[in-house]
């Protein structure tokens, strides 16, 4: 039996006023939140994602509710296994309130990613200050020291790499970074939600899915160039972290797929 990567809040001393209505369902209040959540942040982050486009063709948000239709499908897909598979979640207002934000702000991420290749600063920023809010308050996801060092090693991990990157290729002009800035500070936003093991098992995750977007993307263009008498295929550029980061934390968060991974296990052991 392995410990999922939320604790079950029902054993945590809930504050007074704190206790959830039966007359609103976890599920219907997880969803209300995804469904403003998504609204609202997709009005304040435009702004700062245009200012970063440097003067669009065409402004973010993009015309057309198709990709948004589907970010909140996947809230509330999410929403309702998470609830289902960690019952004790739905018995405080207050954590399933952050189950609708999460996955809001997780699929908003990767919709941000793959639409400009930007993760706004706004976005990590806000998901970073929420979870030091409940660390302070002690009702995060994990304990407030465990949070901590996430966060300290969602940041240091990724700059640890640039900085390797940047020795690799000290005599090339090129300025571009192994990870993303955007990247970086949403692993350290997400460290602070789930802790180091928790992140651990994010990073693995996003990493063999970004692998084989990879291959499926190198073995389609070889295949359209005519496969072994065809040449080489032409390199593809950078491969966007952001989706696979957010997707990995998604599936991480749900105890069924934790203990699939193994992250279950590993955080039982590590005793946060």
């Amino acid at each position: 039996m392995t410990t999922p990567l939320m604790p079950d809040p029902a054993s945590l001393p809930a504050p007074p006023g704190l206790e959830f209505s039966s007359s609103l369902p976890p599920d219907l209040l997880a969803g209300l939140v995804s469904l403003l959540s998504l609204w609202l942040l997709r009005r304040w982050l435009g702004p700062e994602v245009n200012h970063w486009l440097e003067a669009p063709a065409q402004p973010w948000p993009r015309p057309g509710w198709g990709p948004w239709a589907i970010g909140l499908v996947i809230c509330l897909a999410f929403n309702h296994l998470l609830l289902a598979q960690t019952p004790g979640l739905g018995q405080d207002w207050v954590h399933a309130a952050l189950v609708g934000f999460w996955s809001a702000a997780l699929v908003l991420a990767a919709l941000i990613d793959l639409q400009t290749r930007l993760l706004p600063d706004r976005l990590t920023g806000l998901v970073a200050a929420l979870a030091l809010v409940l660390a302070a308050a002690d009702r995060g996801w994990v304990s407030p020291a465990a949070a901590l060092a996430g966060g300290l090693m969602g940041w240091s991990l990724p700059w640890l790499v640039n900085r390797w990157h940047r020795i690799r290729l000290q005599a090339s002009t090129s300025p571009t970074e192994a990870i993303g800035r955007g990247d970086l500070c949403l692993l350290a936003a997400l460290g602070l939600w789930v802790g180091p093991i928790g992140l651990a098992a994010v990073l693995v995750t996003a990493s063999l899915l970004a692998l084989v977007q990879v291959g499926l993307l190198g073995l389609v263009q070889w295949a359209l160039r005519g496969g072994v008498g065809g040449g080489p295929a032409p390199t593809s550029g950078p491969v966007a972290l952001g989706p696979w980061i957010a997707l990995g934390a998604l599936l991480v968060s749900l105890p069924k797929v934790a203990d699939l991974l193994g992250a279950g296990l590993l955080m039982a052991n590590s005793g946060l």
